[in-house]
């Protein structure tokens, strides 16, 4: 299988780094920028949800990010691989530490875990099965032609 996970190792090592090293530092700078923004007069939000709410945009601009190359693939099956692969990735990643504690697990499986794998089922649906609808076709013998036309159906007509 292909791998790409590591496009995104660094934003999640950094945001892990960040959560054990750095989040009461965080915690002032999110509060200085919310009282510019809202006033001093402002009541200001709790420390843990000025955090969650900078994670969770974080996390959320990494899944734009994937869905936006996912598009770009040409590739009827490739799409799937990276989106599967990507997802695990930050689902297993992510789901032992203090960041996948903030975020929720039913959050992490919903958003990660569970698109991963509708991914891995596409890709085994669109990559073999018109495989396995010719190799069931038993009044008749495959022949190289059929292969070669599959293939070529398969793969959006290119190549």
């Amino acid at each position: 299988m292909v791998q790409f996970q590591n496009l995104f190792v660094m934003p999640l090592t950094i945001l892990n780094t960040f959560w054990d090293a750095y989040s009461v530092t965080m915690v002032r700078i999110l509060r200085t920028e919310q009282i510019w923004k809202a006033g001093i007069l402002s009541t200001p939000e709790k420390d843990e949800n000025l955090l969650k709410d900078a994670i969770f945009n974080i996390m959320d601009a990494i899944r734009r990010n994937v869905e936006s190359k996912r598009l770009r693939y040409k590739d009827k099956v490739l799409p799937h691989v990276f989106v599967m692969n990507t997802y695990w990735y930050i689902y297993m990643r992510t789901k032992s530490t203090e960041l996948g504690k903030l975020m929720g697990d039913q959050y992490m499986k919903k958003t990660y875990k569970i698109v991963a794998e509708e991914s891995a089922y596409s890709y085994q649906k669109q990559a073999w099965g018109p495989l396995r609808m010719l190799t069931e076709k038993n009044s008749r013998e495959l022949t190289k032609t059929d292969l070669l036309l599959w293939w070529y159906e398969g793969n959006g007509g290119v190549h």
